[in-house]
């Protein structure tokens, strides 16, 4: 809902930021006063003379004021005391903090900081999972390099197998026939000829 049009550049630059994102830019409906206390308390207040009834834009405004948590309430200094409306007994405003009455903040308050510290904790804990989420990628970034290296030496070890096996063949093969030689000493000397390279 827009109501009213900007009333300069850099206001349409916001209000078509707004449209473009799913957002509403309001500039009629307003409560009129916007009251805060020395407590951190606030209200809005809608000043009416008796007889007069809220417009649709100002009841749309409200709501959406009190969806967002704050008070609204409608004042008719004609025909109400104003004291009785507006303030507690103390002299305190009668704001609302989330729905809550002013002299009902303190709990509401002790929530909150609890909401936050519970917040901060769930931070921690996500930074603290975000670690372990490491260390784990880091553990098996290092299995995988286990098993590649693993893997290798095994292909190395077959190598050296075949080539052991290889070996002792030829030894084998050279004993065999250095035996021969020795056995037949005249015939040796043509044998042992033959492997020599």
């Amino acid at each position: 809902m827009i109501e009213g049009l900007p009333t300069n550049r850099a206001e349409a630059t916001v209000v078509k930021f707004l449209r473009a994102n799913g957002c509403s830019a309001i500039w009629r409906g307003w409560p009129d006063i916007l009251a805060a206390d020395n407590d951190g308390g606030v209200g809005c207040f809608e000043v009416k003379a008796s007889g007069d009834r809220l417009r649709e834009d100002q009841v749309k405004v409200h709501e959406h004021l009190r969806r967002a948590g704050l008070s609204v309430a409608v004042v008719r200094p004609d025909t109400e005391d104003m004291a009785e409306t507006m303030l507690t007994k103390k002299g305190r405003m009668r704001a609302t903090l989330f729905g809550v009455p002013m002299q009902s903040r303190q709990p509401v308050m002790k929530l909150l900081q609890t909401a936050k510290r519970a917040r901060q904790d769930l931070d921690e804990l996500e930074v603290e999972r975000e670690g372990v989420v490491q260390a784990v990628k880091a553990g098996h970034k290092l299995l995988r390099e286990q098993t590649e290296i693993e893997t290798k030496l095994e292909r190395e070890i077959g190598v050296l197998r075949y080539e052991n096996t290889q070996l002792r063949k030829h030894i084998e093969t050279i004993a065999t026939l250095a035996v021969q030689d020795w056995c037949q000493p005249l015939t040796g000397l043509s044998s042992m000829k033959k492997l020599t390279p």
